[in-house]
């Protein structure tokens, strides 16, 4: 085989050292040669520090462990889901999206995590209020039963204030389902 030999082709070198004026006498004297030289490794005077030993950047101090970042993240979603699911319920919504909202808070309600929420932010009373309307129509009635119950799983009592008893009170009255028309639609689907 024919290899051809290698040629010494020009190498641009910058040189990383405060003395500009330096650079351009010898610069100078090598654009007037006409000659580009090619350097080795250009040493400086000063030694040089990385970046990540210097004491010249910002340090962010006071900075959350991992499982204090999760916490904080739960805590805003649990926080940005009730007030969703509670923003639906006290409107003048519609019935069906009042208990579509009750049924997302009984999921929710599923999570112990999701309960001590409610009781460490002192959330009871608003949700029992937004469940206020529920003994006027049977399957809200139901709906809200069914977060009443998971909301008292826990072995900690629920504060309950006057609102909160008269609505279970009103869920406790109610001895039959009376079946309107939508609910015969349903229950038909349901069986086929």
């Amino acid at each position: 085989k024919f290899v051809a030999p290698k040629e010494r082709r020009p190498v641009y070198q910058h040189k990383w050292t405060e003395n500009d004026e330096d650079e351009n006498e010898s610069g100078s004297e090598g654009a007037a040669g006409g000659r580009v030289g090619v350097a080795g490794p250009v040493t400086s005077k000063q030694q040089r520090i990385p970046i990540y030993k210097s004491n010249e950047g910002a340090r962010v101090h006071k900075v959350k462990e991992a499982h204090q970042c999760l916490e904080s993240g739960e805590h805003d979603d649990f926080k940005q889901d009730i007030e969703y699911i509670l923003s639906t319920m006290k409107g003048d919504s519609s019935a069906n999206i009042k208990c579509l909202s009750a049924i997302s808070l009984a999921r929710k309600c599923v999570s112990p995590e999701f309960r001590q929420f409610i009781r460490s932010e002192g959330l009871v009373s608003n949700v029992f209020k937004g469940l206020a309307e529920a003994a006027n129509d049977q399957n809200l009635a139901l709906c809200a039963s069914t977060v009443i119950y998971l909301m008292s799983r826990d072995f900690i009592s629920i504060p309950v204030d006057a609102h909160s008893l008269r609505l279970l009170s009103q869920l406790l009255r109610i001895e039959k389902l009376e079946q309107n028309e939508e609910q015969k639609k349903y229950a038909t689907m349901v069986s086929l």
